[in-house]
């Protein structure tokens, strides 16, 4: 079905193509290349199933089959015909697309799936007198389509369901972040044991801190998945599965500091906590109804992350207030800690009146937002230059 060596893309969020390309080559990858919201590497098997359990901030993971340049629309359908789909499709099976297009040889992308998706079809009646069927909601072999202008570009989808559904989220909160960007949150805020407990003040339904205990776990992130897209092709490896899963699994390790989950929301605590149950935490994840403004940490160091409500239907001058007030209690009560903010209000962000040290841009959903770090040192900031060798330079 496939070479030994082959090409893997991986998809994910804009901007998190760096950190998807650090954990690739960790887990083996050659030839890595980011692209936007992708990242290109070259793999076998074994690689492929890990990309799906372990990467953190992979949505899809994709394979590459067939590729060429058109001149006109039903040039989809003539080459189409001429692709070998029974390598990869069983005529008892079912199948479905899912197509990307931007060019001007089609009204919309929609019609040209359905180009694909005849030529895929008469292949099969031409060849054997029958045809797969088509599931748009549980196919068997999902296939992507992407045309760009008068490239195309069809890859077989390994995963199936996309890879940010966790299994983990038993009960959403008020517009739940998503967990590959909760997981690239957790890549730069890169919580360690020296570092103190972790905190989230805002914490909704703990998508955050989910991904920050899974990190600092060594947790495969899709421990909960049981369905992959790979497990319906015909060179799915069990052995080689199961394989992959026990390594992951081995090198799980026990939290050793305490993560501390509140929300002033009652029903986020709520679904927080049902969330939280799907893994062993050990007695170490504390969850509370608090409001942010009456929250104490608990040592005189640690690490706090927060993503604010964004309140699309405040004023700007609510807001503005807002982050004013999370900025003073920053100040009263958080120093000697090191806190996270994501937000999209990079306006009124400003009035928390404090300097970052580190900033990254991301997308939430169709919103850009940025995640801010903020180091609350004790006393004044020429004693913690003073303390520091190699000070942070400030953005």
């Amino acid at each position: 079905m496939l070479p030994e060596q082959f090409t893997i893309n991986v998809k994910t969020l804009q901007h998190c193509e760096s950190i998807t390309a650090e954990v690739l080559q960790k887990l083996g990858a050659k030839d890595i290349v980011n692209h936007k919201r992708m990242v290109s590497c070259t793999g076998d098997l074994d690689l492929l199933y890990a990309c799906n359990y372990q990467l953190p901030t992979a949505l899809r993971v994709l394979v590459p089959i067939l590729s060429f340049k058109i001149r006109k629309g039903d040039e989809v359908h003539t080459n189409s015909l001429k692709f070998e789909w029974d390598r990869f499709i069983k005529k008892d099976m079912t199948f479905a697309i899912d197509p990307n297009v931007h060019s001007e040889f089609f009204r919309h992308e929609h019609y040209a799936s359905q180009i694909m998706k005849d030529g895929i079809v008469d292949y099969f009646r031409n060849k054997y007198g029958t045809r797969p069927d088509i599931n748009p909601d549980h196919p068997d072999i999902l296939l992507h389509l992407h045309i760009d202008d008068r490239q195309v570009n069809i890859s077989l989808d390994s995963s199936g369901d996309t890879l940010n559904r966790r299994n983990l989220r038993m009960r959403a909160s008020d517009a739940p972040i998503n967990e590959v960007l909760a997981a690239a949150i957790a890549h730069h805020v890169n919580w360690q044991p020296e570092d103190g407990p972790l905190y989230d003040g805002m914490c909704g339904g703990a998508t955050i801190g989910i991904e920050s205990f899974l990190k600092a776990t060594n947790t495969p992130v899709l421990i909960k998945r049981n369905e992959f897209g790979f497990m319906k092709w015909s060179n799915f490896d069990s052995e080689k599965w199961t394989a992959i899963k026990e390594n992951a699994c081995a090198q799980i390790i026990p939290l050793e500091r305490e993560m501390f989950m509140s929300d002033i929301v009652r029903r986020h605590i709520d679904s927080a906590r049902l969330n939280f149950d799907q893994l062993n935490t050990h007695g170490m994840v504390h969850l509370e109804t608090m409001d942010f403004f009456k929250l104490e940490p608990r040592e005189e160091k640690g690490l706090l992350v927060m993503n604010p409500p964004y309140g699309e239907r405040l004023s700007l001058e609510d807001a503005e207030l807002f982050y004013s007030s999370i900025g003073d209690r920053l100040k009263q009560a958080w120093k000697g800690h090191t806190c996270w903010i994501i937000t999209s209000h990079t306006d009124a962000v400003k009035r928390i009146g404090l300097k970052h040290s580190k900033k990254y841009n991301f997308i939430n959903g169709t919103l850009p937002c940025v995640l801010l770090r903020f180091d609350m040192f004790a006393g004044t900031r020429k004693d913690y230059v003073i303390q520091k060798k190699n000070p942070e330079q400030v953005i």
